[in-house]
């Protein structure tokens, strides 16, 4: 499963992963589709949804460069809502979102935060072997393109200059953090487990930074 979802990165450097995913990015979605995609989305719009604007305007700002990274300033928008578990969500093309017991796990901690928002960017990228994953219940190929958002959000550090360790570190707080975020990462659902993850995370960070630079 690592093998198959590091397969489109393999002998590429941080500059030769971003040249590939500009090649595969979906073109951005049409404002008419962006409000169809909100809807029945009241957890982030209606009385959980979080409308603290100086608050707002922190993560956004902290989040700016990753999200240029990825051609969607302006076009992602951000959503924190008010939830019991450390959840980050997102509708590709659309918005991410993180649930305040996130964002309280992730603290002052930029690195695990641009990790964990790079990670749902990368959603996009795949979404649409993840809808004919989902369609066909294939928790196997689901799994595989949770290790593929891993390897993005990793490339994503590495070319901000960021520790892609400290979101491993975050995942790890959030699986251990209740038994019912332990039993839906323990590798039998759509996500894989932990050890899965930190692995893609410590190869991929090898592979990258172990390149020559890019002439």
């Amino acid at each position: 499963m690592i093998k198959h979802a590091l397969a489109p990165f393999v002998g590429r450097t941080v500059d030769g992963v971003f040249i590939y995913l500009d090649q595969i990015r979906p073109a951005p979605v049409k404002d008419g589709d962006k409000a169809f995609l909100m809807r029945n989305m009241s957890i982030l719009t209606g009385e959980t949804g979080v409308h603290d604007p100086e608050l707002l305007q922190k993560l956004r700002q902290k989040i700016r460069q990753t999200l240029a990274l990825h051609r969607r300033i302006q076009i992602v928008d951000l959503y924190v809502f008010r939830y019991p578990y450390p959840v980050a969500m997102n509708k590709p093309g659309a918005f991410v979102a993180l649930s305040t017991t996130m964002l309280n796990l992730i603290g002052d901690d930029d690195s695990a935060l641009i990790g964990a928002v790079s990670h749902e960017l990368a959603h996009e990228y795949v979404a649409s072997e993840h809808f004919e994953a989902v369609q066909k219940h294939d928790l196997a190929k689901m799994r595989e393109l949770e290790l593929f958002c891993d390897a993005v959000a990793t490339a994503s550090l590495i070319a901000m200059g960021l520790d892609p360790s400290h979101y491993a570190s975050l995942l790890e707080r959030a699986v251990n953090s209740s038994p019912e975020a332990a039993e839906m990462n323990n590798g039998q659902r759509e996500m894989p487990n932990i050890t899965l993850r930190k692995r893609v995370i410590a190869e991929f960070t090898i592979q990258l930074t172990s390149s020559p630079p890019a002439h």
